[in-house]
């Protein structure tokens, strides 16, 4: 297959944007699209709606003008170097979104042989405030995650959430829910031979809540369990300290809730940006102790719910006299449990909420002696309902 360079693709494409749809001539069909005489909805509904029906009609009719690069296709990109080296990309899926344009899903390796996934938006340039021009994934890119292109504030200013990233076998669409009826479904697109899987991806409207996606197969029969995907229509997580203390041993400590940057190493992207993330730091620890730990991102097993650890001391084959265990709980937890083998709590703690303009999360820590944790698991609890989320293990080492 050919070669082709970013400018002489953009050119090609040049005249077909010119003929896409205007917005006016969108909002027309939309308009008789939606007529429905001697029939009325609330008006935040209504709006609603005519968003996400204005937001198919807009993708198909511009995915139709622009004439992307066919799935397949094999160019020399930029992959994540930002251009300071050159990649073959392979064209996986394709499309348009309302209001961020003509994008491009590609599959590359770096020098290093490590797979990568990304998401261009074609029309976007670099730097925008708008968001990444690009973003995406390196390492085992799995078929049960939704990736988010960019920042929740950075679609603010967008106007569209983006979900993008690998489908299972077998299936032919993904569907994004909400409250309040919000329903988008997008057929998946299965990449050429020799690139695993299928793709997918979804521009959503600002507005949704309690969002979740889900795969369909064969007769739209549901294929898989939902993926809580709520935390992609939340605020910007402004850096603070949500909760503080002081351990026995490892002294003063502080929890400290932000959000990700972009980590790029050599071609490889090792963290996106907008990406939930949780810190302990120590303010006097002890020797051989970090002075922090923590982590970013979600746990799929467990929506709204990750454990990050901290041991002290941490030498390699000792055994700690105390862990830190931490993390990000659901809005509705009460506390967080730890559960012995036999199902017993042998430690609970409250959780705490987070800043007033992150996303509906709480927080907790709980310290503990290694003993305490052998053969544990650890749960969120809403005490008002009685509900329980999924008891995971937890690292007694």
């Amino acid at each position: 297959m050919s070669k082709l360079d970013d400018s002489l693709i953009h050119a090609a494409l040049a005249p077909a944007r010119r003929i896409e749809p205007t917005d006016a001539e969108i909002v027309r069909v939309v308009a008789r699209a939606t007529r429905a005489p001697r029939q009325r909805m609330p008006l935040r509904r209504r709006s609603l709606a005519l968003a996400l029906v204005g937001a198919l009609l807009l993708t198909a009719a511009a995915g139709a003008a622009t004439g992307l690069l066919p799935i397949g296709s094999v160019f020399e990109g930029d992959g994540f170097h930002d251009g300071a080296r050159k990649v073959n990309e392979t064209v996986v899926a394709n499309g348009t979104a309302p209001k961020s344009g003509p994008w491009r899903i590609t599959a590359f390796e770096t020098e290093r042989g490590v797979s990568c996934l990304k998401l261009e938006l074609l029309d976007v340039a670099a730097g925008s405030r708008n968001g990444p021009r690009s973003s995406g994934y390196c390492g085992h890119i799995g078929a049960t995650e939704a990736f988010g292109h960019g920042t929740a504030e950075a679609g603010d200013r967008r106007g569209e959430i983006i979900l993008f990233g690998r489908a299972p076998d077998g299936a032919r669409a993904v569907k994004l829910t909400g409250a309040n009826g919000v329903a988008i479904t997008m057929p998946t697109q299965t990449a050429s031979a020799g690139m695993p899987g299928n793709y997918w991806l979804i521009a959503a409207p600002r507005g949704v809540e309690d969002a979740s996606v889900r795969f369909l197969g064969a007769d739209d029969r549901p294929q898989g369990a939902p993926i809580d995907v709520s935390y992609r229509f939340s605020g910007r997580i402004k850096p603070a300290i949500v909760m503080s203390g002081t351990a026995p041993f490892a002294g003063p400590w502080k929890l400290k809730a932000y959000e990700s940057e972009r980590s790029v190493v050599d071609g490889d992207l090792y963290q996106p940006e907008g990406l939930p993330c949780q810190t302990v730091f120590l303010g006097d620890p002890p020797p051989g102790t970090s002075g922090g730990s923590g982590g970013c991102g979600f746990q799929p097993r467990s929506p709204g719910f990750t454990i990050h650890q901290l041991r002290a001391p941490a030498f390699v084959n000792t055994k700690p006299k105390e862990i830190l265990s931490f993390g990000m709980s659901p809005e509705s937890a009460d506390a967080v449990e730890i559960v012995s083998s036999d199902g017993d709590v042998v430690r609970s703690v409250l959780v705490k909420p987070g800043p007033q303009d992150g996303p509906d999360s709480t927080y907790w820590l709980v310290v503990t002696g290694p003993d305490v944790l052998e053969d544990a698991k650890v749960r969120w609890v809403d005490r008002d309902t009685g509900e329980r989320g999924p008891e995971l293990s937890i690292d007694p080492s």
